[in-house]
């Protein structure tokens, strides 16, 4: 309660620490860093965040390291498209929760899969708060994303 009373919420992040090394101050920096610069890239994104930490990249000069998917989208693409993730993740969570509801009623052997489905979505809802996508990594969240979208199909019986 101390820490709490005495920094936002976001900094349980920076307490949170099960194998040593953790860099979950920088984390909860970042998103302090977000708020405060705002104004810089709520609208359309911004092309340069080095002004907000005290040390940067090397390979990215103009840049922080933005270990945050959900503001790293911000920076690409302004507050819609930070907001156009989270919806994302909101349908998917719904439509994940739907599934399992009426696999649970038609008895299907399918609602531990469809359970494990929704686990993978949670895992990659808090991995988005600790580091930012890249390369291969987005094939991996986008096909969970396109496997959730066709859930329902999966309802219909032949």
């Amino acid at each position: 309660m101390a820490i709490v009373k005495t920094r936002p919420i976001w900094y349980l992040i920076a307490i949170t620490d099960f194998v040593g090394g953790s860099t979950g101050w920088h984390r909860a920096y970042l998103i302090d860093m977000a708020i405060k610069h705002f104004d810089e890239w709520w609208l359309y994104g911004t092309e340069y965040t080095r002004h907000w930490m005290p040390y940067g990249l090397a390979a990215i000069p103009e840049h922080c390291d933005l270990t945050n998917y959900f503001i790293h989208m911000g920076v690409i693409g302004g507050m819609p498209a930070m907001i156009i993730l989270i919806l994302i993740f909101r349908s998917s969570f719904k439509s994940v929760k739907t599934t399992l509801h009426l696999f649970r009623e038609l008895n299907k052997d399918e609602e531990f899969t469809i359970w494990c489905i929704g686990a993978l979505l949670f895992t990659h809802a808090l991995t988005c708060l600790t580091i930012s996508y890249f390369d291969q990594t987005y094939v991996l969240f986008y096909f969970l994303i396109a496997l959730i979208s066709n859930l329902g199909k999966s309802t219909q019986t032949p």
